[in-house]
């Protein structure tokens, strides 16, 4: 499986996964258009609200893959206001993440 692939997989695997416990999530075209640049670098890749709780999933091919500087300013900014921006590898690592997260409300 390629990377692309991979990734892909990942993605429906964790939009499937809130949406089974109650939560709307909807993935997001990142990628600028024929050429052109995204209007909102760094934007994750999954809008995501649970129980009244807005957050975000940025997929990553491996634990060892890093966000580039525009994730980290959008992650920096949107959890400075209040936001929770979830950077994920593994689909069971995010759903105890997720878990944890869900108790603090």
């Amino acid at each position: 499986m390629t990377t692309n692939e991979t990734t892909n997989k990942l993605t429906k695997q964790i939009k499937d996964y809130i949406e089974k416990v109650g939560g709307y999530a909807e993935r997001i075209n990142v990628k600028g258009i024929r050429g052109r640049k995204s209007t909102n670098p760094g934007h994750p890749d999954i809008d995501c609200c649970f129980r009244g709780k807005s957050f975000k999933v940025e997929i990553k091919n491996s634990e060892k893959d890093a966000l580039n500087p525009n994730q980290q300013q959008f992650k920096r900014r949107y959890e400075s206001a209040g936001g929770k921006v979830f950077v994920v590898w593994d689909l069971e690592l995010f759903q105890t993440d997720f878990k944890i997260w869900v108790c603090k409300f």
